[in-house]
């Protein structure tokens, strides 16, 4: 036996270290990782940039979910990687994913919808100011004026039926993850 491990060398020791190797090797390929190119802290959690491999030597930082970094180098399911603010260190690589994690997806998707909504909104205001100044031609109810008018007024509820829906099936998500989402 080595003084340091409790295994024997070669047998099970060089077993269970291939099998190490072979798992994490297999989570690199399934979770799609390319060195080189960013990638985000997944879930919701804290993890540690540590100055060594394996957890071990001191924290540099703490990063959260969605952090992105720059993975320098994989090695045995560590991964070596550079924060935002330029910290090197180590993190385990299954805490890594090539894509932003969805709950962070879905805050940016909110934003943005919360947008288009003000902007829709605003839209809406404008094109009842411009019916309320053309409304008096269009009393004349002469067939053009008739189809502008209903084409105008059929788009304005077609665009509020498409938000709302969205709103709608916002809100499912929200319901359907148990209000993780926010």
């Amino acid at each position: 036996m080595n003084g340091n491990n409790p295994l024997p060398r070669g047998g099970r020791y060089t077993a269970a270290r291939k099998a190490t190797r072979y798992l994490a090797l297999t989570t690199l390929l399934t979770c799609g990782i390319a060195i080189g190119q960013p990638a985000y802290v997944i879930d919701s959690l804290w993890i540690g940039v540590n100055s060594e491999p394996d957890g071990t030597g001191t924290t540099l930082q703490i990063i959260h979910t969605g952090a992105e970094v720059d993975v320098e180098s994989i090695n045995d399911g560590q991964a070596k990687i550079e924060t935002a603010e330029g910290i090197v260190g180590w993190v385990d690589a299954s805490y890594l994913a090539k894509d932003r994690p969805l709950a962070e997806q879905f805050k940016t998707i909110t934003v943005e919808l919360e947008e288009k909504d003000k902007a829709l909104s605003r839209a809406l205001d404008r094109l009842n100011q411009l019916e309320s100044l053309l409304q008096p031609d269009l009393d004349r109810q002469t067939p053009a004026k008739k189809w502008l008018r209903w084409t105008g007024l059929g788009l304005g509820a077609t665009a509020v039926g498409f938000f709302a829906g969205i709103a709608w099936r916002n809100r499912g998500l929200r319901k359907k993850f148990g209000g993780l989402l926010p």
